[in-house]
């Protein structure tokens, strides 16, 4: 599916800063659950932003790093492609 990653996820929360401190988007292939941290969610990380990219089928997990007005969010969003 070929969309704008950037569009896609500023639509789900139009309030977002899209990147504006960082982020990564990675797909989520399965859980390792030996693991208890954030390396327990098993996929690769993929390209986003302004722009046209092919995407694949599936869940993905996207972060996006923002300035609050004291200290640094992370806004984690999950979104299913079909």
């Amino acid at each position: 599916m070929i969309l704008n990653w950037q569009k896609e996820i500023t639509n789900i929360d139009p309030g977002m800063k899209f990147r504006s401190e960082g982020g990564w988007l990675k797909t989520i292939e399965k859980l390792d659950k030996s693991v208890s941290n954030g390396y327990s969610l098993v996929g690769d990380f993929v390209k986003s932003g302004d722009f046209e990219e092919d995407y694949s089928e599936g869940l993905y997990l996207d972060c996006n790093k923002e300035q609050g007005k004291k200290e640094k969010n992370n806004k984690l969003i999950i979104d299913y492609l079909d």
